[in-house]
């Protein structure tokens, strides 16, 4: 129905940008699932994000510690032939079809499965005293085992893979994902403790919540990916260097009590204002149909320009998480954000890259006439233009003649005027036309 999606696209969470603008499109390829491990892989991979209209293919080249490419220092995915090389291959066929390629590439966790690679030159096998640490002495956590960001040789390892990475191939992106601890209660190696301790002239083991522990352990992270720029920006200063970031949780006006920071220490607010990276790609993962999940969904989205340092800020869209419709009502909300782009996951072969392709084909992703004067008309009203948004939702109504979510937001139009006679009208025109509009109901029990 047309009045569910534009309630859910143009929900209560506010509109913030000037005016749609062109969006730099992208999707996400993992390294588990087929979609590059062969030539024609590739090539099929390359067609069909030109047919979704993306320019932009992030591609898990580390996945855990691994390698989809010819590495000097890790040993060569399994999923993958070892003579063929996936990252040489997507970046001729990317580039003569006018896609970029982004290396993406797993920093901190380094195996997934319940057992250790069989692989003896595997650093989970070389350098267990690399491993991250709950504070009762656990080093697997549930997504699997990860490196400790405070250890200066795992650093230092992760930046010889990235430099190794942009040195030998024309990469246009290199791209951080798990940059970041596994949780709160993480970080208690034998090395960050005995460092910790001997910075703060303490001893024994710091309590998860202590403040100084919280902000040390952040610290960490943030060390990691400077080391990582200064790097990557020595060997390819013409590399855009990303992070896929965690929008966990609930948004909050102050992001030091948001979950990215105080879970897992991924101070991403301060990267984009020291200039430690060139792109945000934030995982803005929220199931579209379920009024809870989409509300953080715009929430998130609408903080990330407040937040971003200017910096440009693609919007990481769930598409494997939600059907085509609902990803491209996320889609549509963007859009109209000042954000500058959005990031599909997934784009592996199978049954969501075909829902992608098939909706877009069908030509159900194009923005109506009716759904941008309905978005024009909450920008203004977020602006506290009333008189030129009621214009436009005068419009919108007349567009579609049965569409209830004009008369709703010409309803707290004249609420803002402190018309509530009008407003009443408004509400009362909404539920004639979709008696189970719950703002137009709310409306008229407000009034009550």
């Amino acid at each position: 129905m047309r009045k569910i999606m534009i309630a859910t696209l143009l929900s209560l969470a506010c509109v913030t940008c000037a005016g749609a603008k062109p969006m730099e499109k992208g999707v996400w390829i993992n390294g588990f699932e087929h979609g590059f491990f062969t030539e024609e892989e590739v090539k099929e991979t390359v067609r069909d994000a030109k047919t979704l209209g993306v320019t932009h293919l992030f591609v898990q080249m580390r996945k855990n510690a691994d390698a989809c490419y010819m590495s000097n220092y890790e040993p060569h995915a399994k999923e993958i032939a070892p003579d063929f090389d996936a990252l040489a291959c997507l970046i001729k066929e990317g580039h003569a079809n006018g896609l970029k390629i982004h290396a993406w590439v797993n920093a901190c966790r380094i195996w997934r499965a319940n057992s250790m690679p069989t692989d003896p030159n595997h650093i989970a096998n070389l350098h267990k005293d690399w491993y991250n640490k709950t504070v009762t002495g656990e080093y697997t956590s549930e997504e699997g085992v990860y490196i400790d960001p405070a250890i200066p040789e795992a650093r230092a390892h992760l930046v010889k893979v990235v430099s190794d990475i942009a040195t030998h191939y024309d990469i246009d992106g290199l791209q951080l994902d798990y940059i970041r601890y596994p949780g709160k209660s993480w970080g208690y190696s034998d090395y960050a403790v005995e460092k910790f301790n001997e910075e703060f002239g303490r001893t024994g083991k710091p309590e998860v919540t202590d403040p100084d522990w919280v902000v040390w352990r952040a610290d960490q992270v943030t060390k990691m990916v400077r080391e990582i720029r200064t790097e990557l920006k020595a060997v390819r200063p013409d590399v855009v260097f990303s992070v896929t970031t965690i929008a966990w949780g609930s948004w909050n006006e102050d992001f030091h009590k948001t979950p990215p920071y105080y879970y897992c220490y991924q101070d991403w607010y301060r990267w984009v204002r020291e200039d430690l990276i060139d792109l945000n790609v934030p995982m803005n993962y929220r199931q579209e149909f379920k009024p809870d999940m989409a509300a953080q969904f715009r929430k998130w989205t609408n903080a990330y320009p407040k937040w971003n340092a200017g910096k440009p800020v693609y919007v990481g869209i769930g598409s494997w998480y939600n059907s085509a419709a609902d990803a491209f009502k996320q889609v549509k909300y963007v859009e109209n954000s000042d954000n500058d782009g959005y990031v599909f996951y997934m784009f592996n072969k199978g049954k969501c890259r075909d829902a992608l392709l098939e909706y877009v084909k069908s030509g159900k992703s194009e923005t109506t006439e009716y759904e941008t004067v309905m978005a024009k008309g909450m920008r203004l009203l977020e602006r506290n233009q009333i008189g030129m948004a009621i214009v436009q939702f005068k419009k919108a109504a007349e567009l579609e003649s049965g569409a209830a979510s004009p008369y709703v937001y010409l309803g707290k139009c004249a609420l803002k005027e402190n018309n509530k006679s009008q407003a009443k009208k408004y509400f009362e025109k909404a539920c004639a036309l979709d008696p189970t509009d719950s703002e137009a109901r709310e409306g008229l029990e407000a009034l009550k």
